[in-house]
């Protein structure tokens, strides 16, 4: 249900987005095709930045609705450690081994590498939600974490087209298990 409501929002603001810079009065229309781009472009922008104002502010009703004591980065990823391990940091080029659960911020399961079957990745290198990768870089082997992702670190506006819907919110837990 909330699946389909977001892609309703996101058709409506695309949509919103072509009728204001196709339908408006010729007076009012660029006249070459460079000014009509910038147009489209910059109403582009103003829908990022409303959906990204959007998310922030259901990121931060959740995290104050749960209680949690969460730190938040210049990015907008939001983490925190709910079990301090003992082992080494986590560092750019370490190959980081770590078992998660991902869900929406309404509680669904959306993915899983358990310790019998962890992720492995190379820190720095993509292949990875680009939160995912920043958020391990706060944390040592054995440390078990919480991190929230907003859309623009994780699946972004189109999601994964099978469990995470557009627009995604994803919470993430996760416990790191090695780093090589």
């Amino acid at each position: 249900m909330k699946r389909e409501r977001l892609k309703v929002i996101v058709v409506i603001l695309i949509a919103s987005v072509i009728f204001s810079t196709g339908c408006r009065p010729e007076t009012q229309v660029p006249s070459n095709k460079a000014a009509r781009e910038r147009t489209v472009s910059n109403e582009l922008v103003k829908i990022n930045h409303y959906m990204a104002k959007r998310n922030q502010e259901q990121i931060e009703n959740f995290v104050r609705r749960t209680g949690w004591d969460m730190a938040k980065t210049g990015t907008g990823l939001w983490y925190m450690i709910t079990k301090k391990g003992t082992g080494r940091a986590v560092e750019t080029g370490d190959i980081v081994v770590l078992s998660y659960k991902a869900f929406l911020l309404d509680g669904e399961l959306v993915a899983e590498a358990s310790p019998a079957e962890p992720l492995a990745f190379k820190v720095g290198h993509g292949g990875v939600e680009s939160g995912l990768e920043e958020g391990v870089k706060y944390l040592h082997v054995g440390d078990k974490a919480r991190l929230i992702l907003p859309p623009h670190l994780a699946h972004g506006n189109f999601g994964d087209q099978e469990k995470i819907p557009p627009g995604a919110v994803l919470l993430y837990e996760i416990k790191v298990l090695s780093v090589k």
